[in-house]
C-alpha cells in the first residue's frame, strides 16, 4: 500500500487528470482554498462534517473514483491527525511538568496553577477529538482509494470506473430488457424465499477506444490488435449496492469478467479490455445483472 497521506493521493489523482485547483473549484462550485486545505491535510481549515461529506462525494465524481473509499480515507487521515496532535500535547506536558515539590509528612504536594491549566486544556482537546470521532464514519478495512499502474498481462481486466450522469443520448440501440413482472403465488404456494429480480435496465451502451468526460469516444465495431477497447453502459433504476457484470467473450468463450458497482438510479460506468496480439476474431461484451440476465450486448471484430 502507498504511504501517501490523503492529501497526497488526492493531489496525485487531480494532477493525473490534468486538472488545476481552480478548474476543480469551478466544477464543484467551492472555494479553491478548501481544496488546497484538503491536499495539505489541514483539517482545522475545513467546514463542518455534513458539508465535507457532500464536497467529497462531488469531488469523487469529478475524479471518477469511488466516493465511499475517498470518504473512508479522509476520515482515517483526519482521525490520525487528531491523534497525533493529542500525543504531542501529552508529550509536551510530560516534558515541561516540574518535579513534585518535597513536602512534610502528612501534607499534600502543591502544584502550580499553570500546570493545572495545561492538564485542563489537554483534557478538553481529548474530549473534542472524541466528539468529532463519534460524528465520523466508522473505519472500514484498510483499502487504497486508487490503484497504481498495472503491468500488462495476457487478457487482464484492466480498469473499472463509475460516475453519476446527466442524460446524454449516445446510441440508437434499443433499451435493454427489464425484469419480468413477478407471478403472484397461489394459495398452495409458499412465500418466495429469494428476493425479486432487480429492475435494472441499460438505455445506452457501446464499445469504443476510450471514455472521456463520462462519454464514449472512438465508437466502432472493428478494432486492431493492441487496441484498448472500452465497453460503456448507462444503467437506470439502480441503487447503491447494486452491481452488474461486464462479460467479455471471444468466439463465444468467456475471456474476462468485471463486476461494476452501481451508485445511483442514473449511473454511467465502463470497463476496458486490451486486445493483445493473437486474439483476432469475433468478440462480444455483455452487461449482465446478478441474476445472469443480459441487459446489453455489443459485438465487434478484432483484426491483426
Amino acid at each position: 500500500m502507498s504511504m501517501d497521506t490523503f492529501g497526497d493521493t488526492l493531489k496525485s489523482e487531480r494532477e493525473a487528470r490534468g486538472l488545476s485547483i481552480q478548474a476543480v473549484a469551478e466544477i464543484l462550485r467551492v472555494d479553491a482554498g478548501l481544496l488546497r486545505a484538503l491536499e495539505r491535510n489541514d483539517f482545522d481549515a475545513l467546514p463542518d462534517e455534513a458539508a465535507m461529506m457532500g464536497c467529497l462525494h462531488a469531488y469523487a465524481e469529478c475524479l471518477e473514483v469511488d466516493g465511499d473509499l475517498m470518504i473512508e480515507d479522509y476520515v482515517r487521515e483526519r482521525d490520525n491527525s487528531l491523534q497525533r496532535l493529542e500525543d504531542v500535547v501529552v508529550e509536551q506536558a510530560a516534558e515541561t511538568a516540574p518535579a513534585a515539590i518535597p513536602t512534610k509528612a502528612g501534607r499534600r504536594p502543591r502544584f502550580s496553577p499553570w500546570l493545572v491549566a495545561l492538564v485542563v486544556v489537554a483534557i478538553a482537546m481529548l474530549a473534542a477529538w472524541w466528539m468529532l470521532s463519534r460524528d465520523g464514519i466508522a473505519p472500514m478495512p484498510e483499502t487504497s482509494m486508487t490503484a497504481g499502474p498495472v503491468t500488462p498481462q495476457p487478457m487482464p481486466e484492466t480498469s473499472v470506473t463509475a460516475a453519476p450522469v446527466e442524460p446524454q443520448p449516445l446510441s440508437s440501440q434499443p433499451p435493454a430488457l427489464v425484469a419480468p413482472t413477478p407471478v403472484k403465488p397461489t394459495a398452495a404456494q409458499s412465500a418466495p424465499t429469494t428476493p425479486a429480480p432487480s429492475l435494472l435496465s441499460i438505455t445506452d451502451y457501446g464499445v469504443g477506444t476510450a471514455v472521456e468526460n463520462f462519454s464514449l469516444v472512438g465508437q466502432s465495431d472493428r478494432f486492431s490488435e493492441g487496441t484498448q477497447v472500452a465497453f460503456w453502459t448507462r444503467v437506470q433504476g439502480g441503487a447503491r449496492g447494486h452491481r452488474i457484470d461486464h462479460v467479455w467473450l471471444r468466439e463465444g468463450v468467456e475471456a474476462g469478467r468485471v463486476s461494476v458497482h452501481i451508485g445511483g438510479p442514473n449511473w454511467r460506468t465502463y470497463s476496458t479490455k486490451t486486445l493483445y496480439a493473437g486474439v483476432a476474431g469475433d468478440w462480444a461484451v455483455e452487461a449482465r445483472d446478478d441474476a445472469g440476465r443480459v441487459l446489453a450486448r455489443s459485438e465487434f471484430v478484432c483484426v491483426p
